[in-house]
């Protein structure tokens, strides 16, 4: 990266850039419960069926633990929630401190595809590790159960952009799937793929 950047704003993916993502523990723990072939369903890069619905907030929270249920008929629904939930790591208090300073220097922002089951899990383990909201590091958060479309769209990216107010060609976008980043580059964006988990997101900025 030039250390005169060319962009106004910096618009985040989150799993794998601003948490840790661990999607093996959730297709492991669901391949337990009896849903054997999750993985043609569902991988940290691409969803299928009523995991992108779910995603894109076409199914509510019930209606998706139904579908998970059918392929998982022995499970109890906590069981289901405990697996599902189970990709999600943590954001360490030294990213924090990074974010933070990122948002010093440029308006920040937050995109991701996401569901309405992980959304409060992560926000409340984030407060409960930090002692405040995930939101005060950002701007504006977009998840793309509540945006209505899911990255690598590029009118996903065109609809976030709207929505923030940014200029897609002034904004630097970070995310650790080619695809996103692709979508993104397509809709104008400047951008970054962070290649998780060799490179960090301190690697991005690393005259910060």
């Amino acid at each position: 990266m030039s250390s005169q950047p060319s962009w106004h704003a910096v618009l985040l993916d989150l799993g794998g850039v601003v948490l840790d993502v661990h999607y093996e523990r959730s297709l492991e723990a669901l391949e337990r419960l009896g849903f054997h072939d999750i993985r043609y369903w569902y991988s940290g890069y691409a969803q299928k069926g009523f995991f992108e619905d779910f995603e894109e907030g076409r199914l509510s929270p019930e209606d998706f633990l139904k579908e998970l249920g059918k392929h998982c008929p022995e499970a109890a629904e906590t069981q289901l929630i405990q697996a599902w939930n189970a990709m999600l790591g943590r954001v360490t208090p030294q990213r924090v401190k990074f974010l933070k300073r990122l948002a010093a220097r440029w308006p920040l922002y937050l995109f991701s595809n996401t569901n309405a089951l992980h959304q409060p899990f992560f926000e409340r383990q984030f407060e409960e590790d930090h002692g405040f909201k995930i939101n005060k590091l950002f701007k504006k958060i977009f998840y793309s159960h509540q945006v209505g479309l899911r990255k690598p769209r590029p009118e996903a990216f065109l609809k976030v952009a709207e929505e923030a107010g940014l200029t897609p060609s002034r904004t630097l976008f970070v995310d650790d799937n080619p695809e996103n980043v692709a979508g993104a580059q397509t809709a104008g964006f400047i951008v970054r793929h962070l290649q998780y988990p060799r490179e960090r997101l301190e690697d991005v900025f690393p005259y910060l």
